[in-house]
């Protein structure tokens, strides 16, 4: 009986169904396109899905606090392109640039965080202003053009752990120390006690708004990580550098379980949810399906797991 019990709350365990459909998928991928299962390609499709899951990371820190960032992206394309442009003007060199691009990330993210805390605005609306801030300021920042860095800062993007690209080793372990966090520590019982019921969580002695304004910072550094991984690997930096991001991210989260009215989900499953979104990119693309397909198929992703979410909410689960 016990035994039976175990095997049903495994199959109703989000992250133990994520999993085995990403190892479904790539193993009806590898029978149409053997060259999916070679390691170089899977080397690959980690490298892709990084920079995405780095933000994700954060993002699922944010939901689940019963919060939301839309400005994640132009925080990206800010921090790199204010990065770049000192970098040309000699202001700041190879060692300074990543100390200070973490830090304006960081920065970012308290401004979020302290708008959001100290005000009774929905953070829905407060991040699409700072979204549309962020976004000017890359402009400013850039002047309008692609700021080249040449061979300045490269040496932070092409770091690698034998073949493996410091991207792919930031993402997993950050991924394991925000999972360790956020299930182990009282700073993750009392974030998802927020996302739960911020009222509740207030009567009980939390302080909800330092607690919000701690995972925006959170969020602000891992946008700053991005930022500079993004500029060293490309040498070059523009406002628009990382558009679509926060919607990637936001829908990796909620592909990965994390529910968008807060409380729900966990670090693992977003990484998953990263994962699943990868592996579905990367097999189109050797199928040689049309790029225009992807957001389509994708997008039909993200629905499923959506109704499938309310479903379970709905039935009490």
């Amino acid at each position: 009986m016990a035994n039976s019990l175990n095997y049903k709350n495994l199959l109703r365990n989000q992250n133990f169904i994520l999993l085995v459909m990403i190892l479904v998928i790539m193993f009806l991928v590898s029978l149409i396109a053997p060259r999916f299962m070679t390691t170089s390609n899977m080397i690959n499709l980690f490298q892709t899905v990084s920079l995405t899951g780095i933000m994700a990371i954060g993002m699922s820190m944010v939901i689940i606090t019963g919060n939301i960032d839309l400005s994640v992206a132009y925080m990206v394309s800010f921090v790199a392109c204010l990065t770049a442009t000192l970098l040309r003007l000699k202001v700041l060199n190879d060692y300074t640039a990543l100390p200070f691009g973490l830090f304006l990330g960081i920065l970012c993210g308290v401004i979020n965080g302290v708008l959001v805390a100290k005000t009774k605005a929905e953070a829905f609306i407060l991040t699409l202003a700072t979204m549309c801030i962020y976004e000017g300021s890359a402009l400013v920042a850039a002047n309008g053009n692609v700021v080249t860095i040449g061979t300045m800062f490269s040496w932070f993007g092409t770091i690698r752990f034998g073949r493996i690209p410091i991207q792919t080793v930031i993402f997993i372990v950050f991924a394991l120390i925000a999972s360790f966090i956020m299930r182990y520590t009282k700073f993750g019982r009392r974030v998802y006690s927020i996302g739960g019921n911020a009222e509740a969580a207030f009567l009980a002695g939390i302080n909800v708004n330092r607690y919000k304004f701690f995972v925006y910072s959170i969020n602000g550094f891992l946008c700053g990580v991005t930022a500079m991984l993004v500029l060293s690997k490309l040498s070059a930096a523009n406002f628009n550098m990382a558009s679509g991001y926060e919607m990637e991210s936001i829908t990796a989260c909620v592909v990965g379980g994390v529910s968008l009215s807060g409380g729900r989900g966990n670090t693992i499953g977003t990484f998953l949810g990263v994962m699943l979104i990868g592996v579905i990119s990367n097999a189109l693309n050797l199928m040689m399906v049309p790029i225009f397909y992807h957001r389509i198929i994708i997008g039909v992703v993200l629905l499923i797991a959506v109704i499938l979410r309310a479903g379970k909410l709905t039935n009490g689960e």
